[in-house]
């Protein structure tokens, strides 16, 4: 395996579990699948790209401005339409539509957004990628490094998070139980808020790494959303940090199968690198429906022994 191929793969797992971590959070957190989160990444990825197009620097110091943004877009959506819908209790379904069209119409004002850039500014914003401006340490790219230190960022702030801080514990009674997490005083509005604005903090925080990695467009957060489904449910969907787990197993199937493949049959196989994903959730849903973290460990190892 060569150096290269080895920091592909750990710069995309990475990034999809940044990705996948917003989407499960909220899941586990409210039960809602929010199609929505695909156009947060997209976001996230553009806040990056135009403040470097109109005020310079590196794009890394407008991380925690794309983070922000996204944030606060998460916390608008639960606010107009996801608590509207929970209080006429609606169906999970009825949310997941409401995502959606939400989806859409920020992928239409992206597309808008984006045909403004280019006819008004002359900005390449429907083709973008901002390799150029990364560092170098260590013969490393800066995305390795970043990506890498903001998953384990991520994993330790949210154990602190979780197990050591007030709101924690009010996440993990109303996780647990959401009906009696009111009886006993916890403001569930106000937790579920917490956690859309964390996880769609996290969307754009990953978006805005993405065009230093790959191509930024319109449609980039939606093209992303298979696979981000896949790193959640292989991880397993109630766990919080099954998330993590899914996308470094995810990631690395994905790039270095994708890698082999393209040795044996060439590189006409790469634009199908995406069925791959999808090939590991039919699996997962066939034999291990709750995810990696969902399956007994105990049980399975004595039957995977040599005699």
């Amino acid at each position: 395996m060569s150096w290269t191929l080895l920091i592909d793969a750990v710069t995309y797992s990475c990034l999809i579990s940044l990705m996948g971590f917003g989407l499960g959070f909220v899941r586990i957190t409210t039960g809602v699948w929010n199609i929505a989160h695909a156009s947060l990444v997209t976001i996230g990825a553009y806040i990056v790209f135009i403040s470097v197009a109109l005020m310079g620097g590196s794009p890394y110091i407008y991380l925690p401005l794309a983070f922000i943004t996204c944030g606060f877009v998460a916390f608008l959506e639960y606010i107009t339409i996801i608590e509207p819908l929970r209080k006429r209790k609606a169906s999970t379904i009825m949310m997941l539509v409401a995502t959606l069209s939400l989806d859409l119409f920020l992928f239409s004002l992206l597309n808008i957004g984006a045909d403004y850039l280019q006819l008004r500014l002359g900005l390449p914003s429907k083709n973008f990628l901002l390799r150029s401006l990364d560092f170098n340490f260590l013969e490393f790219p800066g995305i390795f490094w970043s990506s890498l230190l903001l998953l384990i960022f991520s994993l330790g702030f949210l154990h602190y998070l979780l197990k050591h801080t007030t709101i924690g514990a009010s996440l993990r009674a109303s996780i647990s139980n959401p009906l009696l997490a009111p009886l006993i005083g916890i403001n569930v509005t106000r937790v579920n808020l917490f956690s859309w604005f964390i996880a769609g903090g996290f969307a754009g925080l990953s978006g805005g790494l993405l065009p230093l990695w790959m191509q930024g467009k319109p449609v980039l957060g939606d093209s992303l959303l298979p696979v981000m489904f896949c790193v959640v449910i292989v991880g397993g969907v109630e766990e919080v940090f099954g998330t993590f787990i899914g996308g470094i197993l995810v990631g690395f199937v994905q790039i270095l199968l994708t890698s082999a493949l393209a040795l044996v049959f060439g590189t006409a196989v790469i634009p199908y690198k995406t069925l791959i994903p999808m090939a590991i959730l039919v699996v997962t849903l066939l034999f291990a429906p709750r995810g990696i973290i969902g399956i007994e460990w105990k049980k399975v190892l004595p039957l995977l022994r040599v005699r």
